[in-house]
């Protein structure tokens, strides 16, 4: 369970997170972090949507690129990007490779902590974020996230996410892994 302070590492992607708040701190109403994209393409995600969260993206240095519904934009110091629930799109990145910094807050949560803290230790150790992973952790997460690759509707997702997270665990991946995250209840 992250704590206030914690820094998780990306170091091959060239991201850092800092939690600044943690759900624990706000009765599960938000979380906020400061996330570092210190090279070109830190940061970037395929599109995709979150049915049940809101993003709020607080621009502290560098230029940003984020996509909304389909169309890429900019955002530099002192902007914020709200990306509400039901919008499609790709969080804010590194697109020139100087410093960028985000403040983050993510309301309500939804497992953004667990989901950090398992992918940033599962690149750390050379083990990578596969779709198996992926299913399991954002199943067990209840994160209610879709991406949009091509061909595959957000209805197929929705049957095929927890099939793939119920093959994961007959392949003895978990959800979580104790040596990412500590104190998980």
């Amino acid at each position: 369970m992250a704590k206030a302070g914690d820094i998780l590492e990306h170091p091959a992607a060239g991201e850092r997170i800092i939690f600044k708040t943690t759900a624990a701190d706000t009765g599960g109403a938000y979380t906020q972090f400061e996330q570092e994209l210190l090279k070109a393409g830190a940061g970037s995600s395929s599109q995709h949507i979150h049915l049940h969260t809101d993003e709020r993206f607080e621009i502290l240095a560098g230029t940003a690129t984020y996509t909304l519904d389909g169309q890429d934009y900019t955002a530099g110091p002192g902007e914020v990007v709200e990306i509400k629930r039901g919008t499609l799109h790709r969080n804010p990145w590194n697109r020139d490779g100087g410093e960028v910094r985000l403040l983050r807050t993510v309301t309500p949560p939804s497992g953004a902590e667990l989901f950090y803290e398992t992918f940033y230790g599962l690149e750390r150790d050379g083990k990578g974020l596969n779709l198996w992973q992926a299913a399991l952790t954002s199943h067990y997460i209840k994160s209610e996230t879709y991406f949009f690759p091509p061909n595959v509707p957000m209805a197929v997702q929705r049957l095929a996410i927890p099939l793939v997270a119920f093959l994961a665990r007959l392949q003895g991946y978990r959800p979580w892994y104790p040596q990412y995250t500590q104190d998980h209840p």
